[in-house]
């Protein structure tokens, strides 16, 4: 049946009551899947490259340009100047910081919003402390 624009399936009627369930059918169910791994990526750069990409889908990964540390300790993204736009960013920036330090081990994760002034003249903004991100308020861009 149908409520509201929402798929359900009647569990039980009685006392004048209608018991519906809209759950998907496949809800508390044990699923098994078979997977084919095609690549292992053991570049540390691929795996950067692999994780932004998942974080924030929508841009080009060649738009980004990372440096790390000698010691692998610590990571700079440069973001495109561009990107300063796109509603929900801050909370992108900040997942994508706290993945990079859960599944690569970094330590410190600087993101850089790299804004050109006309021309010759770029000036650098730099966002050090993660907590900037969480300031700003803004929503996820996810749907």
């Amino acid at each position: 049946m149908r409520v509201e624009g929402r798929e359900g399936t009647i569990v039980m009627v009685g006392g004048g009551r209608v018991r519906v369930d809209f759950n998907h059918p496949l809800a508390g169910k044990s699923l098994e899947f078979e997977v084919t791994i095609n690549q292992k990526i053991e570049d540390l750069t691929e795996k950067i490259q692999a994780i932004t990409n998942r974080v924030i889908p929508r841009v080009s990964i060649d738009e980004f340009k990372f440096e790390i540390s000698e010691d692998e300790k610590s990571l700079d993204i440069i973001f495109p100047q561009y990107l300063m736009f796109v509603e929900g960013i801050s909370v992108s920036k900040f997942s994508l910081a706290r993945e990079l330090n859960t599944y690569l081990g970094f330590d410190t994760v600087r993101l850089i919003d790299k804004f050109e002034m006309g021309g010759s003249t770029t000036d650098e903004l730099t966002t050090t402390d993660l907590e900037e991100s969480l300031i700003s308020g803004q929503n996820d861009e996810e749907e």
